[in-house]
């Protein structure tokens, strides 16, 4: 039933003037008095002389478009539209967008948030086998999705509709004294609707192990990942449009505070208090969300970036991981790292995120970068002779495309520094204009060295790391 209703809105909405004012042409009821029905139809102005004798000063004919009143529509004020009485449809007509903001207001207060649901219905979210029956709590749960995107979708459309034009909910102002207006319903329903989406994720990412985090999504389902891709690409087209905040900065803020330890934003109230390492569930879900940007308007992945790259606040992570009052640990630090790896492979790599891994790895190049729990994998990355030497070097100066095992997996095959390596043979490997990027990078390889100098770095650190062992 609500998605008809959806669906009658929105062509309403279409097929309505620009916007709300008074209808020029309101429609005839059909109970209306034979007399009205029986009347010719108007026929609408136009440019006619057939019938008009050229006189300097006679009227203008009484057929086109100044007799029929078409300046003062456009020129004059439309107070003076008021002076006429009014057909009662047309009234109805003005008063739609409040009573439309007014029921979607209710219904986001009958449904309540995603958050809210109760365990049994979020339990649902796993349920994955296409042949068997349905559970009710399945229906429930995805109507609860469509219900939530829908009221996003509707009040999106009543903005653009009308055009930047403020509607305010006269009733529920009337009533309560407190205003409510279309652009903050919209901000307060999607903040909630981010917040619950980041806390289903945070509840996923206290069972993913580290060896994990790049084959494991943060998506509990394939619905909650079209919304994910959905609301990417609604809010890049109204930051584009109608220059509101960008996907990104609406996430920045959810998650700053996170890893910092703070007190959420009040708009994003409700995001679970209990978070298994902080620092590691962001890298997760900016790598996971940076992965969905990929996808385009109709669905399908495409090599174009769709959605823009988010290195500022990446380049704050960085600093977090790499600050040594942090004391974290190597299997910490190889999965923030191959995390950078992941977005560098999708986004343009960043100089600075790679002069704050340089001068992290330059400070730590005694260190054996072991995860003690991994057992003997992690010895692999000895070389004992100089042609294993070159192989690695090959390996690092080549990184495995994005969704490859070679890249899933790599955390279980190399350490952090070697998948460091990678990310810088990636920012070299732009470095086609002269070094300008090279230049940049604190510590730089000797002149010239381009690509080249990732061999020279890889040959002296196996060699220090084999001394010390």
């Amino acid at each position: 039933m609500f998605k008809q209703a959806q669906v009658i809105l929105i062509l309403h909405y279409d097929n309505m003037a620009d916007d709300f004012s008074q209808s020029l042409t309101p429609p005839v009821s059909p109970f209306a008095a034979d007399s009205l029905c029986e009347l010719s139809p108007a026929q609408p102005p136009c440019f006619c002389c057939s019938e008009t004798k050229d006189d300097p000063t006679g009227a203008l004919s009484t057929e086109g478009y100044t007799a029929r009143g078409s300046l003062k529509r456009y020129l004059e004020p439309s107070s003076s539209l008021d002076a006429c009485p009014s057909h009662p449809y047309e009234d109805l007509e003005a008063q739609l967008p409040s009573a439309l903001l007014e029921e979607l207001f209710g219904i986001t207060l009958l449904i309540g948030r995603l958050k809210d649901l109760p365990a049994n219905v979020q339990s649902a979210f796993t349920i994955q086998n296409q042949g068997k029956i349905f559970p009710p709590s399945w229906h429930l749960l995805h109507l609860h999705l469509d219900i939530h995107w829908s009221v996003l979708e509707i009040l999106h459309l009543l903005s653009h509709k009308m055009q930047g034009q403020v509607v305010y909910a006269h009733q529920f102002v009337n009533l309560t004294g407190e205003n409510l207006t279309d652009a903050g319903l919209f901000e307060e329903h999607l903040c909630s609707l981010l917040c619950d989406l980041t806390g289903l994720a945070i509840g996923k990412y206290s069972k993913v192990r580290p060896t994990e985090a790049l084959s494991s999504h943060h998506y509990l389902c394939s619905c909650t990942k079209e919304l994910w891709v959905l609301l990417m690409h609604l809010l890049e087209y109204r930051n584009k449009v109608l220059h509101t905040q960008s996907f990104w900065s609406y996430m920045n803020l959810l998650l700053r505070p996170l890893v910092l330890g703070k007190p959420a934003a009040e708009q994003f109230s409700g995001l679970p208090t209990h978070c298994k390492d902080p620092l590691g569930f962001t890298w997760w879900l900016v790598t996971h969300l940076a992965v969905l940007g990929q996808y385009s308007r109709n669905g399908t992945v495409q090599s174009e970036k769709h959605l823009s790259d988010n290195w500022t606040f990446v380049e704050e992570l960085l600093k977090l991981t790499c600050n040594p009052k942090g004391g974290l640990a190597e299997e910490q630090v190889r999965m923030h790292v191959h995390c950078c790896l992941s977005l560098c492979l999708l986004w343009e790599p960043s100089t600075s995120a790679v002069s704050t891994l340089w001068d992290y790895y330059s400070k730590n190049l005694n260190v054996t970068f072991t995860v003690p729990w991994l057992g003997m994998s992690g010895l692999g990355t000895l070389c004992k002779t100089p042609l294993a030497l070159v192989e690695q070097a090959r390996s690092c100066c080549s990184p495995s495309p994005l969704h490859s095992p070679g890249h899933t997996q790599l955390y279980r095959s190399a350490n952090s520094f070697h998948i460091f390596l990678r990310v810088l043979a990636l920012c070299l490997a732009q470095d086609t204009a002269g070094g300008v990027p090279q230049r940049q990078i604190k510590g730089r390889p000797p002149s010239g060295a381009g690509v080249s100098g990732v061999n020279h770095l890889l040959f002296n650190t196996d060699q220090s790391q084999e001394a010390s062992h």
